[in-house]
């Protein structure tokens, strides 16, 4: 008899967003020394403000011209870090690449520019069409082959894992929908 396959949950072909990362082995670990991670970026640059505002406030009875100037520069590293930051949601934002997928509440599989090591870990995002509805999840790539559609193209077939109950439920809900319209369709042929 032949293999059967059985899945806990429905599978569907469907046009998403999708940005896919790769993580390392710690890739949230910061090193001694490092820059302090995004969640604990506020934190860290309070506390430098604070500072600095204290050192300004006791240069300027002697020093108005410097403790002016500090001032200004510290503005101007403000504004900077406020341009980065809306900079990285754009590059976010773009960064969700719209194409086909299989997909289902447990995993997907994908088209990918590189081959990806099977075993890794990734970091999956997802915008749900056309509510653009976002989902997000860690995965581990159980197979990544290459494509027959495209020679310079990967084929990487991903297992959720950590995903939120509140984010499953929204994949759950969307890939039902979705099944449900594309059965529609076909029946009207």
């Amino acid at each position: 008899m032949g293999k059967v396959e059985r899945r806990r949950y429905f599978r569907i072909d469907e046009t998403i967003g999708l940005s896919v990362q790769l993580l390392g082995g710690d890739a949230h670990a910061a090193l001694p020394g490092d820059v302090p991670e995004v969640t604990q970026a506020p934190a860290f640059v309070a506390e430098h403000d604070n500072e600095i505002e204290k050192l300004i406030l006791g240069l300027e009875p002697d020093h108005p011209k410097v403790a002016r100037l500090a001032s200004l520069l510290n503005q101007k590293l403000e504004r900077v870090a406020m341009m980065v930051a809306a900079d990285n949601q754009l590059v976010t934002r773009i960064a969700h690449r719209v194409q086909e997928v299989n997909i289902s509440a447990c995993g997907m599989g994908f088209g990918h520019e590189e081959p990806i090591a099977e075993g890794s870990k990734v970091r999956i995002d997802m915008t749900l069409l056309p509510d653009e509805q976002k989902v997000s999840s860690d995965g581990i790539v159980i197979a990544c082959e290459k494509s027959r559609d495209d020679e310079h193209e990967y084929y990487c077939r991903v297992d959720f894992f950590g995903m939120s109950v509140a984010d499953q439920e929204v994949l759950i809900q969307h890939v039902v929908q979705s099944q449900a319209t594309q059965l529609k369709s076909r029946q009207k042929l």
